[in-house]
């Protein structure tokens, strides 16, 4: 077994949404031989909301070494020849008509405390003289470039500290200041001011930090240890409580220049900072009505809004899955597996085995692609979604877990969210995510893919074991003649799947008819699931 190291802190916000910061310190030591005594590293991204200058990366490393005398190295690799600057180097790159570069500016150790070796062509593939055969010598990653970084002078404990602005091409240089004691590193850049533990340990005594004035900053206090903390300024203006979570050990504020002193404890007379509603960066303009599929920006046509749905483009997202989508009968024609849909121009309706659902938009077709609303695609095609209202964007990714197999479509009468639905009739181990719809007349039709002997319904209800939910299920063969299977009530103490039996027959349409529950009047079921006679 390998041993990569043991996480110290995961955090990021403050909205998840699109959050302004991101941070990670991990303690590496047990991923090195007993050369090392400890390491441990911290990263803090930054989105800085900034369209020439959108983010920054903040890389912190403690290494400390069992003898004083082994060099330690810092390195950045790169595709492309980097450019060697005052502070560190410049390593630039474009796709998909983007071009940008990242300043990879060291501040500790100091210039005239350190050395910089770039290594090209062979000697990138080399580790001290001895040369190796990159895995995949016809990849760009075979003949890029090793960045080395090294102390000057040899000692047990080493420190790193590496800002990463990341910017368009013709960006005016982001200015960083650093602002260091005794316990801290204060980064301050455009209006932001970090906070690092300086040797990567979590902090448990007071500190004090300086923010510029001018406007508000957002400050961003890291390494802190768990339990309540607080700050206040030296004019006693600004003053905020804050609990830092473990394994988050971070607190966030909108504070004014000035300066402050951060505690670990509670101050009775102030209260908790509350960061203001929807307090998140823009979406950048570069990236706006994209589509990204598995973590990766793909080139295919921009998204666009019908009727306030995000269209996708249809034909090149599925080609880039390897899906077969073809123009026939009139429409586009997906297939995937033993589904086959059928979208036509002009319509908010489209077939798929035969079957007619609705949409919430009609199909476009222009410029040689059909766009198609974004939920109805993702669920053809077997993949999740997570759409971005501001920036029109879409990103997809093949689903862990796919629905149940027998499972053809699933529409409701209220909170029509496929995402949502088809996530309630997958069998997600430890899912506590719910879909939920307010009213007495709720309902949702569950189509099959085929007609199949049937012998109960399992639903998982939210809050399932303290509350009773009203319901009743019905079965039908053709959509049309319905027969009622169940009329009743939740056991109201299962906090797992509970079955509701019928004798088996034949099924093509489960229908659900929720009234609420003991409390209110929600419907809210975690999982829905079709039982076959033969399970």
């Amino acid at each position: 077994a390998f041993a990569n190291g043991e996480k110290v802190s995961a955090s990021f916000g403050p909205v998840a949404q699109r959050p302004f910061f991101s941070y990670f310190s991990v303690d590496l030591t047990s991923a090195y031989s007993e050369k090392i005594e400890e390491y441990v590293r911290t990263f803090c991204f930054l989105n800085l909301g900034n369209e020439e200058t959108p983010a920054a990366l903040i890389v912190l490393d403690n290494v400390t070494a069992a003898n004083p005398e082994f060099r330690k190295y810092w390195q950045v690799n790169t595709l492309n020849p980097p450019e060697q600057t005052e502070d560190g180097v410049i390593l630039r790159n474009g796709a998909l008509g983007l071009s940008g570069r990242v300043d990879v500016r060291m501040l500790r150790p100091e210039p005239q405390e350190r050395s910089l070796q770039i290594l090209e062509g062979e000697e990138a593939n080399s580790v001290f003289g001895e040369k190796f055969t990159a895995p995949r010598p016809e990849k760009p990653e075979g003949h890029g470039c090793r960045v080395m970084f090294s102390p000057e002078t040899a000692q047990a404990s080493d420190v790193f500290l590496t800002v990463m602005p990341m910017s368009d091409e013709n960006a005016p240089e982001l200015p960083v200041e650093l602002d260091e004691t005794g316990t801290t590193f204060a980064l301050t850049l455009a209006d932001r001011v970090v906070v690092l533990s300086k040797n990567g340990r979590l902090m448990e005594e007071p500190f004090d930090v300086s923010v510029p004035e001018g406007g508000e900053y957002q400050l961003l206090l890291t390494g802190l240890t768990p339990g309540d903390w607080s700050i206040q300024s030296e004019d006693n203006t600004v003053e905020f409580n804050v609990r830092v979570e473990p394994e988050e050990n971070t607190a966030f504020f909108v504070v004014p220049g000035g300066e402050f002193t951060v505690r670990p404890e509670a101050r009775p007379e102030a209260t908790e900072f509350q960061t203001p509603p929807g307090f998140m960066p823009p979406p950048a303009p570069a990236l706006a009505n994209r589509v990204f599929l598995n973590g990766n920006l793909i080139e295919v046509p921009r998204t666009r809004v019908e009727e306030t749905c995000l269209l996708l483009p249809a034909t090149a997202i599925l080609r880039a899955l390897d899906i077969d989508a073809v123009e026939a009968d009139g429409g586009l024609r997906v297939t995937v597996g033993d589904r086959t849909a059928l979208f036509r121009e002009g319509e908010s309706e489209f077939s798929l085995n035969g079957h007619r659902f609705d949409m919430p938009a009609q199909v476009v077709r222009g410029g040689g692609e059909w766009f198609v609303p974004d939920s109805v695609l993702a669920a053809v095609a077997g993949l999740d979604l997570l759409r971005d209202d501001a920036s029109e964007c879409a990103q997809l990714s093949q689903s862990e877990t796919a629905p149940q197999s027998e499972v053809l479509w699933i529409e409701a009468n209220r909170e029509n969210d496929l995402q949502a639905l088809r996530a309630m009739v997958t069998d997600i181990p430890g899912r506590t995510d719910y879909w939920a719809a307010q009213g007495q007349d709720v309902q949702f039709d569950v189509t099959l893919v085929r007609p199949t002997r049937v012998r109960g319904i399992g639903i998982q209800w939210h809050l399932g074991d303290t509350r009773q939910a009203k319901f009743t299920l019905e079965t039908s063969t053709d959509g049309v003649t319905w027969r009622e299977v169940f009329d009743g009530a939740s056991s109201g103490t299962a906090d797992g799947l509970e079955t509701y039996n019928f004798d088996p027959h034949e099924v093509e349409y489960v229908r659900f008819r929720g009234y609420g529950n003991t409390a209110n009047a929600w419907n809210s079921i975690v999982h829905f699931r079709v039982i076959p006679a033969d399970a």
